[in-house]
């Protein structure tokens, strides 16, 4: 696992991270769109929200990181996909994997395909409602 970053912020372009500081410092009340170091785009919406948490434990704190490497990972099924930023993480980590990501609510399921889409993977990942 490479070196843990000290704050979320530091998991973005610089660009990204002075939006999001500016955001976080007025209450983070509206959406925000923010680019990882990565190049993967996230809409986070405002902090009243979960996507905040699901962006931290996913990018920053790495709780989808496997302990030992995975290699050749063609397919991944997202059980209660949320938003999909577990989808671009996936999409990201593995190139060659296919996505279906499950979600009842189909808000979340409106926003994923957002979320896929400016991250160009709808080839990749699929949003489902169930």
């Amino acid at each position: 696992m490479s070196r843990q970053p000290t704050h979320f912020r530091d998991v973005l372009k610089p660009m990204s991270r002075a939006r999001y500081m500016i955001w976080r410092f007025f209450g983070g009340k509206r959406p925000i769109d923010v680019k990882l170091a990565t190049g993967t785009r996230l809409r986070l919406r405002p902090l009243t929200t979960t996507d905040y948490d699901i962006a931290w434990q996913i990018y920053w704190r790495g709780d989808y990181e496997s302990p030992r490497s995975l290699e050749n990972v063609r397919k991944v099924v997202d059980l209660g996909a949320n938003v999909g930023y577990s989808c671009l993480y996936w999409c990201q980590r593995y190139p060659a994997c296919r996505v279906t990501a499950l979600e009842p609510h189909p808000v979340h399921v409106n926003i994923m395909q957002g979320n896929l889409a400016q991250n160009n993977v709808l080839d990749r990942a699929r949003g489902v409602r169930t």
